[in-house]
């Protein structure tokens, strides 16, 4: 056999046998729960890079879109955040996981007693809510109006109940503790 057949036959056969790609949708939700299991374990740089790719993907998956306006708001980046916040459609602002951003993007913007009433809203919809019960830690820890360090070790301890390896919510809790 020549060799230029052997090399054709072997592209071929390597063409035909190679796993088909999973469609984009797929993907893109691999890469969401890949930035979820970032976050949770703190790795911020990371999760951003896996929502940020997610998104390409899933450029109208509304829970990429919010978590990816949390994580810069965590970054620092406030207008970025107010950016994502503002482009999402008036029917996805009105879910419990906007409404957090939205509380998230009041308290960098200096107003934690509004953030709280609307975090407090959110656990008394959606009593299991992880993110509702981190985001009233944080506030509760922060001094001036907001500080509550027996509300803060309580909200932890609660989230932890439900998630004991996250990081945040240990971290949380040691402050409250200090």
């Amino acid at each position: 056999m020549r060799p230029w057949c052997f090399i054709a036959l072997w592209a071929f056969c390597a063409c035909a046998c190679a796993p088909e790609a999973p469609p984009p949708q797929a993907q893109g939700q691999a890469l969401y729960e890949q930035g979820l299991e970032a976050l949770n374990a703190g790795k911020w740089g990371l999760a951003l890079g896996y929502f940020q790719r997610a998104s390409q993907l899933m450029p109208d998956h509304i829970q990429t879109r919010l978590r990816l306006g949390e994580l810069y708001l965590r970054l620092g980046h406030r207008e970025t955040g107010a950016q994502l916040y503002a482009g999402l459609s008036a029917e996805a602002r009105q879910t419990p996981e906007a409404h957090l951003l939205q509380a998230r993007l009041m308290a960098a913007e200096g107003q934690p007693l509004q953030a709280r009433q609307l975090a407090t809203a959110v656990l008394q919809e959606q009593p299991h809510s992880l993110d509702a019960r981190l985001l009233l830690t944080q506030l509760a820890l922060q001094a001036n109006a907001t500080m509550d360090l027996r509300g803060a070790q309580t909200l932890c301890q609660e989230a932890l109940a439900q998630f004991p390896r996250h990081y945040e919510a240990r971290t949380m809790l040691l402050k409250s503790v200090l």
